[in-house]
């Protein structure tokens, strides 16, 4: 079942069952700062997945507090040195990458600020350090996407289509691997895709959807490619799905005609790429990088782009533009005259 923000700011029980602050292990002051944060994080209404990132992000930190410094029962009383054995805990113990790892750092570096705008901590007691004395060589390095290439997307998609016998399941597996390579649509988008919404699609050719932060944008589905095109699959999936009589309202079920869940989808993404003998580290998301990434290599304004995104920066979508470089790199190694 998918939540919204406004049911999360009604309902407190709710909020308590999704975001568990009171948890024994935590000192009484960890606890009520995780809670105060969180309630301040659905108060201005960010969406599930921030809070949810951030709750986690935290969580973790606070994991590793109680665990390697079980005398630390105050938040005043984290040092800047922990915060550093934190950093190398999670990149050599928990083996993140760095763009996740500089994630953390900045949800630790928010919490800490909200603490201190609140009276939690006095300014003085932030642990997190303004200036660094040693500078992390890779800090501003971002990974460059994996994404698929042609040849991998035809795999890919053939796989599921000769392999599913059950009709319901080869369209539905279809037309999700269909959307997110052909769209861009984030894993959650696509969970969260009602009938509706595929109804006013089919007919206005524009699928609305609520990405990050509740921001709402439109995304093309062209007749020309839904009746005879690589959408095709999407037809034909409508058409098995509104004859079945469930009572969730969602585009997307499971075996129990509930909303499918972003687990299952990751689940199937390693089923399928594990058939097809991917070397790649291939996740729900790489697909979104699939789809920006043949974008950029087939000439596509970044700014389009970042609108199909829903990228509320530019320079998040700038990720891309290295496939441009990559290729010009290639045609002049390419380009020997002898000399």
């Amino acid at each position: 079942m998918k939540y919204t923000i406004e049911q999360l700011t009604e309902n407190i029980q709710l909020r308590r069952k999704l975001f568990k602050c009171d948890i024994d292990t935590y000192p009484l002051e960890f606890r009520e700062a995780l809670e105060i944060f969180i309630d301040a994080l659905i108060s201005a209404e960010k969406s599930i997945n921030t809070i949810s990132s951030y709750y986690f992000d935290i969580k973790i930190f606070f994991d590793f507090i109680t665990l390697k410094y079980p005398n630390i029962e105050y938040i005043s009383d984290i040092r800047p040195i922990n915060i550093t054995k934190y950093y190398t805990y999670l990149q050599t113990e928990k083996r993140n990458s760095p763009r996740s790892i500089l994630r953390k750092k900045m949800v630790l570096k928010v919490f800490f600020l909200y603490l201190i705008e609140q009276g939690v901590i006095l300014e003085r007691h932030n642990p997190i350090l303004k200036d660094e004395i040693i500078k992390n060589k890779t800090k501003n390095l971002k990974p460059l996407p994996t994404y698929l290439e042609k040849n991998e997307i035809i795999n890919l998609l053939s796989c599921i289509d000769k392999n599913e016998i059950n009709q319901f399941y080869k369209f539905r597996n279809l037309t999700i691997f269909t959307l997110m390579l052909y769209t861009g649509l984030r894993i959650s988008e696509i969970v969260n895709i009602d009938l509706q919404d595929i109804q006013y699609a089919m007919e206005y050719e524009v699928l609305n959807i609520i990405g990050k932060g509740n921001k709402q944008r439109k995304v093309p589905l062209l007749k020309q490619f839904l009746d005879d095109g690589y959408l095709k699959c999407l037809k034909h999936y409508y058409d098995i799905r509104i004859q079945k009589q469930v009572k969730t309202n969602a585009f997307f079920i499971s075996s129990k005609n509930t909303r499918i869940t972003p687990r299952a989808i990751q689940m199937l993404t390693r089923k399928y790429c594990k058939n097809i003998n991917i070397n790649k580290n291939i996740t729900p998301h790489k697909f979104r990088h699939t789809f920006a990434t043949h974008l950029i290599k087939n000439g596509a304004d970044i700014r389009k782009v970042q609108e199909l995104l829903g990228h509320s920066s530019i320079s998040t979508t700038q990720i891309y533009t290295h496939i441009a470089v990559d290729d010009l790199k290639n045609t002049l190694k390419n380009y020997n005259i002898g000399i």
